[in-house]
This record gives C-alpha cells, sequence and structure tokens, in this order.
C-alpha cells in the first residue's frame, strides 16, 4: 500500500481507477499538456524492435499533427 500521488493520463490507469484501487484527484492539469519526448541512449544503436516501435511512433504523430 502507498499514499503516493502520481499525475498520468486517465486512460493509462484506466482499469485501476474502475476497480477503485487509484481515485482521481480533483486537480487541475491543464497546464501539463504538451508535447511528450523520446529518450534514448546514444552510445548504442537500437535494437530492431526498437526501431520499429520508434517507426510507429514518429509515424502516428504525423498523422496526428
Amino acid at each position: 500500500q502507498s499514499n503516493a500521488v502520481w499525475i498520468i493520463s486517465a486512460g493509462v490507469v484506466a482499469n485501476e481507477l474502475g476497480s477503485g484501487a487509484f481515485v482521481a484527484l480533483p486537480v487541475n492539469t491543464e497546464e501539463t499538456k504538451g508535447p511528450v519526448g523520446l529518450t534514448m541512449r546514444t552510445d548504442t544503436a537500437p535494437s530492431p524492435a526498437f526501431s520499429i516501435l520508434l517507426q510507429t511512433i514518429r509515424e502516428a504523430a504525423r498523422q496526428s499533427g
């Protein structure tokens, strides 16, 4: 058990909110909307699977504008 506070998109924790494991607090998060980035190491090449993930994310971002 924990009494931690975490700010995350509701969709990420929808199951937990639905089951009552998590509770949404009435906090205005309008200022937290913005771009999301990817961070990765520069000293190694990404694996083939990670390269596909990156490509998929970039394509989805382009399509959504």
